[in-house]
Order: structure tokens, then C-alpha cells, then sequence
């Protein structure tokens, strides 16, 4: 993706997605790479460290959750699901921001 592409995506200001750019690609998680369409903008990818760390992560992220919700009874994880679902969907219709983005 371009620059300006994931500035709109995250909804962040070109300034800061510049400093938290310059962090990944010092700590080599991603790399900037031509484009693939023959543009002249330059692209970011994420690396194959990036990508085992973003796995590794998530990994940690889902055993937590698990952890947590393990022994809920399945009416309250559905509603909790639903509630969730539907707090995400509120905010990005506040922010008009909807997603996929």
C-alpha cells in the first residue's frame, strides 16, 4: 500500500504515520518496495520478521482471549459477540469510516 493509502485506512495524519513508518522499518518489520503497478509511488511490505512477529502476537492475543472467555456458556459469548459487533459498527458510523477500508 501507498502512503496515502494507509493514512486514509488508519485514520492517522501523514506526520504520524511517518514516525511509526520509520520505527518498523528500522526494527526491519517492513520494507519499502516500487510499486507493482509500474507508479512511481513507493510501497510498504511487510517483512517475514514482521510477519512472525504480527503471528507471534496474535497468537499471544488469542490464548489471552481464550483464557478469558474459555468457560463462558456459549448465550453469553454469543451476546457478548453481538455486542461487540455492534459497538464496532456504531463507531464507524460515527467516524463515517466504515470498514473494510
Amino acid at each position: 500500500m501507498s502512503v496515502p493509502d494507509l493514512v486514509e485506512a488508519f485514520g492517522l495524519a501523514p506526520s504520524t504515520f511517518t514516525r511509526q513508518t520509520t520505527a518498523l522499518l528500522r526494527d526491519r518489520l517492513v520494507e519499502r518496495t516500487l510499486d507493482p503497478n509500474g507508479g512511481i509511488a513507493r510501497k510498504f511490505r511487510i517483512t517475514d520478521e514482521g510477519r512472525a512477529r504480527l503471528r507471534a502476537d496474535r497468537d499471544a492475543i488469542v490464548t489471552g482471549l481464550a483464557d478469558v472467555l474459555g468457560d463462558w456458556p456459549a448465550d453469553r459469548l454469543t451476546r457478548f459477540v453481538a455486542d461487540l459487533e455492534r459497538f464496532n459498527t456504531d463507531i464507524e458510523q460515527r467516524t463515517g469510516r466504515p470498514w473494510p477500508r
